[in-house]
């Protein structure tokens, strides 16, 4: 699984809104979601800010990241 869209996702965001909140289109985040385009590295930090996780994140979950992202469900709350 795509770790942009899993956290996303447990952050009860849409793509519409974090497209929003990044001031990209929906389009752009569901490219970056499904691989078919890479994140520029000043949304990754953008996205790293906006989640509070390192921007390592943002590639393939793995049972390490999706224990700390558990630890940050509420982030956005």
């Amino acid at each position: 699984m795509n770790g942009l869209k899993h956290i996303r996702s447990v952050a009860g965001l849409s793509g519409a809104a974090l497209a929003k909140r990044l001031t990209v289109s929906q389009p752009t985040v569901f490219e970056w979601e499904h691989g078919k385009r890479r994140i520029p590295p000043e949304q990754l930090k953008r996205l790293s800010s906006l989640f509070e996780l390192p921007e390592e994140y943002f590639g393939e979950i793995t049972a390490v990241s999706y224990t700390h992202l558990r630890a940050h469900e509420t982030v956005l709350d």
